[in-house]
């Protein structure tokens, strides 16, 4: 990315990340778009050696910046574009975290909480590139009507493709209804009692099964960006 104000390379892993400093901050949201309509993601770490690399060799470059983890009914997730969300078990807080905060900065190795419209610098992740071989799949129904007694999760997110992600994250998950109104937007559902559905098949690596590649059909999403 050209517009970057310094960029890192991880030999090892061959992972290439894109800092944005002070003077080209964003809100959460708009950074994420950004690093997307590059084809890259907003950096987030999957394993230890990466939060080591990030905290040592970027974050002491450019300071605190943001961090592809967002919270879903007080549970934060790793999100990238309209892939399933991983889970975080015990996020590494650097003071004590208020559930008020959905979005979190790192700084060094320890997040703070933000807001999502605070400006914060920003790092984008270009990863090596993947050979999209799967030998299985799961795939979800969205549809018009579910059984009531087939729900079992529910969820409060701004937006519908957050609502298949947390879909896509739980295996118990045959598909979820979206409303953009009400205290509970998005609801899951285990089974359907109806024909009128869109499947979305969700591929999945052999070895890695972390990374999802999932086929959406637009039209259900369009309005939401």
């Amino acid at each position: 990315m050209k517009d970057a104000d310094r960029s890192f390379l991880n030999k090892k892993t061959q992972t290439c990340y894109y800092g944005y400093g002070n003077k080209k901050m964003l809100p959460y949201n708009a950074a994420k778009r950004k690093c997307e309509d590059a084809g890259l993601h907003i950096v987030f770490m999957e394993t230890e050696e990466e939060r080591e690399y990030v905290a040592k060799e970027i974050t002491q470059e450019i300071g605190g910046h943001w961090i592809g983890a967002e919270m879903f009914s007080h549970r934060w997730y790793w999100v990238r574009g309209c892939d399933a969300l991983d889970p975080i078990v015990n996020p590494p807080w650097r003071y004590n975290h208020s559930v008020n905060y959905s979005r979190a900065i790192i700084w060094g190795d320890k997040w703070s909480g933000k807001f999502p419209g605070q400006y914060c610098r920003f790092v984008c992740e270009e990863e090596p590139f993947k050979e999209e071989i799967c030998d299985g799949f799961r795939s979800f129904e969205r549809v018009n009507e579910w059984s009531s007694d087939a729900f079992f999760r529910s969820f409060n997110t701004l937006h519908e493709v957050d609502c298949g992600r947390l879909c896509l994250a739980d295996p118990s998950c045959k598909g979820f209804r979206f409303r953009k109104s009400g205290h509970h937007k998005c609801a899951l559902y285990n089974r359907s009692n109806t024909t009128t559905k869109t499947k979305t098949r969700c591929d999945a690596p052999r070895e890695e099964r972390r990374y999802i590649y999932l086929s959406i059909d637009l039209s259900i999403y369009l309005s939401i960006y």
